[in-house]
Order: structure tokens, then sequence, then C-alpha cells
């Protein structure tokens, strides 16, 4: 009886609970320095942008306040700034770019990654990836929680796709022609910023292209840009720009191939043919 109950839950139930768990966790036991003006700043415009464009547009489906509170959960575990006006900006670019940036009834920008980006461009915010740390109990803990969301939502090749490729750079450049030590490595494979973005972002259903083998070719491109950019460049929110960059190619692709588009559910989620 209780596994049948759990394919009618809605993923984005997970997603809401495993962010909140992540974030708790990095307040208690990552030292985090608490910005609870970012917080509340994010939550509550996000929420409330999220409410008007539901009004506006004469949306029945007032579940899709979880999209906007998902959306704030990455704001504020991966956009830093001590600016309340850079918060309540990239909140509310993040959620209204689900509504203007649209083609063919599907919006094409991560609304976390472009609401970071506006913040970025500002001058006034930056990304942390050095907060969460590193270690093998963080890589399980991401890892457990993010198949299980990437599972559900049947998206598990674009993070198969990211990190695999971007990892893989990383381990031939570093022990193979630079000879470090493999410790140097595993610190990369245990970052939390960049599996968070590997699970979490990079794997929005409704942003990346429809046809499996094509969105693994996606998320490996932007794989090899981000390693690409971060060891020649040491530009080091490399794969958030990577995505916003590649995020309007999403549209194209799923023109030349066409498949099935992912769309949420009373029942969960499914998919439609284009």
């Amino acid at each position: 009886m209780a596994t049948a109950l759990i394919p009618s839950i809605d993923a984005r139930w997970f997603q809401i609970a495993f962010l909140g768990t992540f974030f708790i966790f990095g307040l208690l036991f990552k030292g985090w320095t608490p910005n609870v003006v970012h917080y509340i700043t994010v939550f509550v415009v996000a929420l409330s942008t999220q409410a008007l464009w539901i009004r506006f547009k004469g949306l029945p489906d007032h579940r899709s306040l979880m999209s906007a509170t998902i959306t704030a959960f990455s704001l504020c575990m991966l956009l830093k700034t001590n600016a309340a006006w850079v918060s309540a900006v990239a909140a509310a670019a993040a959620v209204s770019s689900k509504f203007v940036f649209r083609v063919d009834g599907k919006h094409f920008f991560n609304p976390a990654n472009l609401g970071m980006i506006v913040a970025f461009l500002t001058g006034e915010a930056w990304l942390s990836p050095g907060q969460w740390g590193s270690g093998y109990a963080l890589l399980f803990l991401f890892c457990a929680t993010g198949l299980m969301v990437v599972g559900k939502v049947g998206r598990i090749e674009t993070t198969a796709g990211f990190l695999p490729t971007y990892l893989g750079l990383e381990a031939v450049r570093q022990l193979w022609y630079l000879g470090w030590e493999p410790d140097v490595w595993t610190h990369k494979l245990t970052n939390g910023a960049l599996l968070l973005f590997a699970f979490f972002m990079i794997t929005d259903p409704r942003s990346i292209p429809n046809r499996p083998w094509v969105r693994m070719v996606w998320a490996a491109a932007i794989g090899v840009v981000s390693f690409v950019a971060i060891n020649f460049y040491y530009r080091y929110s490399a794969f958030v720009w990577a995505l916003f960059f590649f995020s309007p190619l999403t549209p194209l692709l799923d023109r030349i191939f066409p498949a099935k588009t992912f769309v949420w559910t009373n029942e969960g989620s499914k998919t439609k043919k284009t």
C-alpha cells in the first residue's frame, strides 16, 4: 500500500524536503554565517512574484508555488550578497523568467540560474562554492537524495552527462597531466556547490532539452566549458554561467530533435508529445 502511494507524490515535494534539509544542514553544521535578511527577502519576493504571475495569467494551479519555493531555496544556498535589494531583484527575475522566456509553452532558463546571473551582473553578489566544505558524508547525502529526485522525474542522464564529463576532465588534468595527489581530485568530487548544481539545478525538467540523448550531450558540453573556464580562466562560478549561455539552445534543440515535453500534473509529473 505504501509503495503504491509513492508514484503519486509530486517530485517537487521531494526537492523541497531535500533542499530544506541541505539548508538547515549548512546552517547548523557547516558554520555558515546566517544572512537572515537575504533569506527572508528571497522567499517573500519569490513567492509573491509567483502568486502575482498566477493571478495575472489566470492560472488555476496554485501548486506552482512549490516551484517558487525550490527556486528560493536554491538562491539562499548558492547566492551570496549583502544587499537586500539584490536579493529581491534576483528572486523576482528568477521567478518571472518562467513566464517571460518561453517557447512552445516551455520556459528555457532555469529560474534560480537566471536569478543568480542577474545578481552577479549588479556587482553586489557572488557564488561561494567553498561554504559547503567537502567530505564523503556530504557526497553521499547529495548523491543519494539527488538520484531519488532525478530518477523520479526521469532526468538522470542530465547529471550523467555533466558530472562525469567535468570530473573526468579534472581527473585527467590533475592526476595524469599534473601528477597531483588523488586528494586534490576528491576535493573537487565532494564539493557541495557542484553537487547541488549537478543534481538540483541542471536537471530542471522544464528548462532542459526534451530528448534524452540530446540533453546528455548538452549537459556534457556544459561540463567541458565549465572545466576550461575554471582551470584556465579561474572563473569558479563557471558552471552557473555555462548553464545560462547554453539554456537558449534548448528551444532550438527541441525543434531539431522533437520529443515528449515534461509537464507537472496532479499525479506528480508526466510527459506529453510536442
